[in-house]
């Protein structure tokens, strides 16, 4: 086993080698397979690869299809809504458990960012597939490539601590909406990734709390610092110790009431509600996960789709799920980011697509009447793809969500003048 120790080396040269460790020492070639080359695992040894960045593995990824599968119906005919499904009928729902799709971790080092989590099976199914066996859904392939993330990755290359506080910078502009977020729901009772109605007829505990400690926070003065700062740490505990989320509808509400206390512990300034938020960082994304699994199960928006839903009601709920799960998983990878960690855990929900519907006014409609006559074909955006919506998008379909999606993706400048070159003003 004396060869599978890792060698002696300075933390630079350790950064470029790309080679596990048991390869070099034995100066042996090594076909760099992850988790474990070939030559260790035919020699039983450990194989130790040295710790590298995000962007260091980005720029090691070969051009690639990886077979990736979502588990869910093959044919959306035969899904089975129960009636328009108004909010009240989660409480009621069932759901079945159902796998998040899998890929192989040996084919590529950037599609390494980590072991599959482990998904709790206790979750509930949202629609049934008439005719089908419990977890016998037909596969639907998807393939990833470089080219899925490239318009991403100088984010993650060219970043500087410097660049939070520079208005001119993706970063400042990313960062700033974030901490806006916890202030807009407490004036709005919405953000850009929490529907205005989403909770209108029924609010879970989780999220009537965090309205509460968003609310106490946004108004937050010197006299009464300690009294905001106690209720939103027994909000918050209390949030933690919470057993009964069957329903989807308490599952998205405790995800987004994390979320938003992990954006003011973040970024308060607060030594002890940063450390707090630190160590919460793997719960939210635990509880992610598990909202990933509800997204599957509602069905993921077709691009082209020219149907409109069977309800209001259920789009406010699939398109808030959906649009949480991109914008918190992107704020993880930020704090990642930020804060030097380069953990590939965080960055481990990119291996996945993620889509989300971009329009303004089914977004924003007032009510069912407004919704379904603002509806037809709208972009679907998957995994940050919106070269179509440079070519021919129209700046009255970007709301704020979309706003921060395309700063990331193309930069402030760049968005700004997209802007200007159709007329409007960002």
């Amino acid at each position: 086993m004396a060869e599978g120790i890792a060698p002696k080396s300075s933390s630079s040269s350790a950064s470029r080698q790309k080679s596990c460790h048991a390869c070099v020492k034995g100066k042996r070639g090594c076909d760099k397979r992850h988790p474990v080359c070939s030559r260790c695992e035919e020699k039983e040894i450990e194989c130790i690869y040295a710790k590298r960045t995000y962007a260091e593995a980005f720029d090691d990824f070969d051009l690639v299809e990886t077979d990736m599968s979502w588990t869910g119906p093959s044919d959306l005919s035969s899904i089975e809504l129960v009636n328009d499904i108004p909010l009240s009928f989660y409480a009621s729902a069932s759901l079945e458990p159902t796998s998040l799709p899998t890929l192989d971790a040996s084919a590529d080092p950037f599609l390494n960012f980590g072991d599959n989590q482990a998904i709790p099976s206790s979750d509930m199914q949202l629609i049934s597939i008439a005719g089908e066996p419990s977890g016998q859904h037909q596969e639907k392939e998807q393939t990833l490539s470089k080219f899925d993330y490239a318009p991403m990755a100088d984010l993650c290359r060219q970043y500087e601590p410097w660049q939070v506080y520079d208005p001119n910078t993706k970063v400042h502009f990313i960062v700033q909406s974030l901490k806006d977020y916890p202030g807009t729901f407490a004036k709005d009772n919405c953000t850009p990734w929490m529907h205005r109605y989403l909770y209108r007829d029924q609010m879970p505990s989780s999220m009537r709390a965090c309205f509460t400690a968003s609310t106490l926070y946004s108004n937050i003065t010197s006299s009464n610092k300690t009294s905001v700062f106690r209720v939103f740490c027994q909000s918050l505990d209390e949030l933690k110790q919470q057993q009964l989320t069957n329903t989807p509808q308490e599952k998205l509400a405790r995800t987004q009431a994390l979320f938003l206390y992990q954006i003011i512990g973040i970024f308060d300034g607060d030594v002890t509600l940063r450390s707090n938020a630190d160590r919460n960082m793997s719960l939210l994304q635990d509880w992610l996960d598990e909202l990933c699994k509800i997204r599957e199960n509602l069905g993921m928006p077709e691009r082209h789709d020219s149907n409109p839903p069977r309800s209001w009601e259920w789009w406010i709920f699939s398109e808030s799920v959906r649009r949480t799960i991109v914008m918190a998983y992107a704020f993880l990878g930020l704090w990642n980011l930020i804060s030097q960690n380069n953990d590939p855990v965080f960055y481990s929900a990119w291996r996945y697509i993620h889509c989300w519907t971009l329009s303004r006014p089914l977004w924003e409609a007032p009510s069912s009447f407004d919704f379904f006559r603002a509806w037809k074909v709208y972009p679907v955006i998957e995994n940050f793809d919106f070269e179509s919506i440079l070519k021919s998008g129209r700046t009255d379909d970007i709301d704020d969500f979309s706003k921060v999606l395309m700063v990331a993706y193309m930069g402030l400048d760049e968005t700004k003048q997209w802007f200007l070159d159709k007329g409007s003003v960002f």
